[in-house]
């Protein structure tokens, strides 16, 4: 049924982090590295860091704030990312990511990169991957003043690059935010059940879930 969904869409929107790219890069970042060079700059424990820098992720997750580098630079009084870059050599596709994009190139798609990053860790992937060649449009919700989670994301979304809901397949691997875009109207949300390969595969009981973005390909 999905992937009938999927071959009659006009418009596939991507998630980026977890969905093309692996989110290993990013979970290890948060959870485990910024704490470190936390603890390192500015004279911490290691316990003393990890805690404060959890505690403080949590209390704006799912807000824009939770996505922006500038914001948490200020927050953390640290070049967030200067530290991205460092352990930039992790950023990686999710399997079968490529041989997906490909075939995306042969169907007559309008695919659009719908991402809550911010536009600098857009431009440092990129730069790590060349994603952006493989899409025909990009949205980050920075530049629309609201996170996926929210429904002004949206309607600014679809007012701005004026996409039809009802033809349109939205894949992402947070369930929060595909129950988002089904509020809104968007007719097919994919979940994607394993972003990072270092994490067993977590289905989602809401949406359709896949393992690999090929299954959303007829044979």
């Amino acid at each position: 049924m999905v992937a009938r969904s999927f071959a009659d869409a006009r418009t596939i929107l991507l998630d980026m982090d977890g969905t093309l790219l692996d989110l290993h890069y990013d979970s290890y970042f948060w959870n485990e590295y910024l704490p470190i060079r936390f603890a390192q700059i500015h004279g911490k424990t290691p316990v003393e860091s990890t805690l404060f820098v959890h505690q403080l992720l949590q209390q704006h997750r799912g807000t824009l704030n939770w996505y922006c580098t500038d914001f948490w630079s200020g927050e953390f009084d640290l070049d967030i990312m200067n530290l991205k870059s460092e352990i930039s050599h992790l950023i990686a596709y999710r399997p079968e990511t490529l041989t997906f994009l490909g075939r995306l190139t042969k169907m007559n798609k309008r695919v659009i990169l719908t991402t809550n990053a911010h536009p600098n860790v857009i431009a440092l992937k990129n730069d790590m991957t060349n994603v952006l060649a493989h899409v025909d449009e990009v949205v980050s919700s920075h530049d629309l003043q609201s996170p996926k989670e929210d429904q002004n994301f949206w309607r600014n979304m679809q007012s701005q690059l004026k996409f039809e809901p009802n033809t349109t397949v939205f894949i992402d691997d947070s369930p929060t935010v595909l129950d988002a875009a089904r509020q809104y109207g968007i007719a097919t949300t994919v979940h994607i059940a394993t972003p990072s390969v270092k994490s067993q595969p977590s289905p989602s009981p809401d949406h359709p879930s896949i393992n690999s973005l090929m299954d959303l390909i007829h044979p």
